[in-house]
């Protein structure tokens, strides 16, 4: 847990878990990756050729990478710290985020007819990881930004307690 988190007041109990901020988060976020998945796999099947079975490897790859990189993004989620920050200090979260990693890994790469997948190229496997990477670097900006934000509103408000 953060412990500016903890300085929050509680919800009540009375209130439904899922905050409207959630809410936006978990539908624009499942819409981007439905529309970003849907889009890719029509790009493969528009030639006319039916998808292959590569093609939908990288289809359900760049979905897995999506869902990884917004992980971090809810890691940081209430909070304007960098999704990074305490990163080793927190080794639950660093055990699933490589267990996520090597499971797909293996699915992909070992999964054959029982996952559906066949092997992806190393240049596949970067362009997937490093085109889905905006996900994070997009919350990461957005956190930066309201740091900033907040800091300016902190430094004007003392600003003003001290000419008071």
């Amino acid at each position: 847990p953060q412990p500016q988190v903890m300085k929050k007041k509680p919800r009540n109990n009375k209130d439904f878990i899922i905050t409207r901020a959630m809410l936006k988060w978990i539908l624009g976020g499942g819409l981007l990756f439905v529309i970003v998945s849907m889009t890719l796999y029509a790009y493969f099947n528009a030639r006319g050729k039916g998808i292959s079975t590569q093609e939908l490897t990288i289809v359900f790859t760049t979905f897995v990478m999506l869902q990884f990189w917004n992980l971090f993004n809810v890691k940081a989620f209430g909070t304007n710290e960098s999704a990074f920050k305490n990163l080793i200090s927190n080794p639950g979260f660093v055990i699933v985020v490589g267990l996520i990693i090597l499971g797909q890994a293996l699915i992909v790469e070992a999964g054959g007819e029982m996952f559906r997948t066949v092997s992806l190229s190393l240049k596949d496997w970067i362009l997937i990881v490093f085109g889905t990477m905006p996900v994070v670097l997009t919350g990461e900006l957005l956190r930066f930004q309201r740091r900033r934000l907040e800091k300016r509103a902190n430094l004007h408000s003392i600003t003003r307690q001290t000419n008071q």
